[in-house]
């Protein structure tokens, strides 16, 4: 278990308390929400696990800056709240009279809160207060998978595989164009370190933070996510039957009667299309080759001999569920893997 959350006494947080899920809150858990990553069916989770289990949650949305702080601000908007009223989260503005309503106070919010879900980017723990140990949790999904469905959501007219396909070959950049797809790698790279820098340079920066996230999930594997994520949250297992209703994804449906893998069909048809759709996603998908190693990594961790993820099973199941495992380098993974596999033997 992760070091004694000293400063509940202090901050009449859980103040010692035992909550209803039998443990002792020790840790602060960060969950950063990466866009079309089963955002949704993690934060609907954490609400209810707060609400079981008396733990206090924040959602934090609409964030500028990745919501890093700013005189004495979190830069997001406070969706909702559990077991924390708003107004404790809100201090007085200087010379103001009425209190912030749209900014919670970065130090309120880094005194009173154990659960802190959004789309803000890594470096959330910094508005901690000093002593509170913490936790960050996230979850990738496929590169395509993810960029297919950003498609889909910002442009909800799109109502066939065709159109799909066709605004998908649309918002590619031009062939020697050296933009490149960053989605996940854009939360995983703090917003002061992220000016001037190549997509290469921010691919390492992502890859070292990611090694600070105690629980590193993926959609397409549900299931040991929620375990892993389940020894985090309540190490007894006090409430197996909450875990066990959640390792059923429901995922966001866009309108029309196809998914992703159709829209991948379409675009494969055009072997010159096919390949910049491959180097638009190169660089964060070699990030997600990183993060399946660190998925395996965490869930060991975690769950130690209960990890259902045996290395050639994993990687073949895995394989079976992306809509273009072809994408995925084989040598970036191979190498993440080894990696990985350094770090455990140090």
């Amino acid at each position: 278990m992760l070091a004694l959350l000293v400063l509940f006494v202090l901050v009449g947080g859980c103040s010692g308390q035992v909550n209803r899920c039998g443990k002792e809150s020790e840790v602060v858990l960060l969950f950063v929400h990466i866009f079309k990553a089963a955002g949704s069916s993690v934060r609907t989770l954490l609400r209810r696990y707060a609400e079981k289990c008396e733990r206090k949650w924040v959602c934090l949305i609409e964030c500028s800056e990745g919501g890093a702080e700013k005189n004495g601000v979190v830069q997001c908007r406070l969706r909702d709240t559990v077991n924390v009223g708003r107004q404790a989260l809100f201090s007085r503005a200087p010379g103001r009279h009425s209190k912030l309503r749209r900014n919670p106070s970065a130090e309120l919010v880094g005194l009173e809160a154990e659960v802190i879900g959004g789309h803000y980017y890594y470096g959330m723990h910094g508005i901690l207060a000093p002593g509170r140990s913490y936790a960050y949790f996230t979850v990738l999904r496929e590169p395509v998978a993810t960029w297919i469905s950003g498609i889909r959501y910002h442009d909800r007219a799109l109502r066939s595989v065709e159109s799909v396909a066709a605004a998908a070959a649309a918002s590619l950049p031009p062939t020697a164009s050296k933009q490149k797809y960053a989605n996940a790698m854009s939360y995983l790279v703090p917003a002061d370190q992220r000016r001037g820098v190549s997509a290469r340079v921010k691919l390492e920066i992502s890859r070292t933070n990611l090694r600070d996230f105690r629980v590193v999930g993926l959609v397409e594997s549900w299931s040991a996510t929620v375990d892993a994520l389940a020894a985090v949250l309540d190490a007894d297992l006090a409430i197996p039957s909450f875990w066990d209703r959640h390792k059923s994804l429901s995922r966001n449906t866009a309108s029309g009667q196809f998914g992703g893998r159709d829209v991948v069909s379409i675009l494969r048809r055009d072997e010159t299309l096919w390949g910049r759709v491959r180097a638009f996603l190169d660089v964060e998908t070699r990030l997600y080759a990183d993060a399946i190693a660190r998925h395996a990594h965490t869930c060991r961790q975690v769950l130690g001999d209960k990890c259902p993820l045996e290395r050639t099973v994993f990687l073949r199941s895995l394989n079976a569920s992306l809509l273009a495992p072809d994408i995925l380098p084989s040598r970036a993974l191979a190498d993440a893997m080894r990696r990985d596999a350094t770090r455990r033997d140090e």
